[in-house]
């Protein structure tokens, strides 16, 4: 019984010819979806560092403009104990106002961790080429 290189027409020559083609054009898409991929995780970076700017601003902001207001009012609310204590509206707001900001921030920092630019994708076709490539070849 012959075997399917048996009876293909082509000489040998020409099957390594075209193998090593193939190889040149999955390497070559390969690339050009590591570099898509890239360029997507890019994109989301950038959103990220937006994210921890606006967070910063926000915190920073928030600093100045509640506690101006808040803690006028805070110290009218409280009363005695704040004309006892007069510091403590204003710790008490500025508290809040650096919580929210550092929330904020840590958003825009767990943005950047590593699963988040994994180029999976890629990762998975180069895996399923490695796959088909072994099972060709043995």
């Amino acid at each position: 019984m012959a075997t399917p290189l048996q009876q293909d027409p082509r000489s040998m020559t020409s099957l390594v010819a075209d193998i090593l083609r193939d190889m040149s054009d999955l390497v070559r898409e390969e690339v050009a979806l590591a570099k898509a991929e890239a360029s997507e995780k890019f994109t989301k970076m950038q959103v990220a560092v937006v994210a921890v700017a606006i967070g910063g601003a926000v915190a920073f902001a928030g600093l100045i403009v509640l506690l101006d207001a808040a803690v006028y009012a805070l110290g009218n609310v409280m009363g005695p104990l704040a004309q006892r204590f007069p510091a403590l509206p204003a710790l008490i707001v500025g508290i809040v106002v650096v919580v929210v900001g550092i929330v904020m921030i840590k958003i825009g920092v767990y943005r950047f961790s590593a699963d988040n630019l994994r180029l999976s994708r890629t990762m998975a076709n180069v895996q399923r080429d490695q796959a088909v490539v072994k099972e060709h070849v043995s």
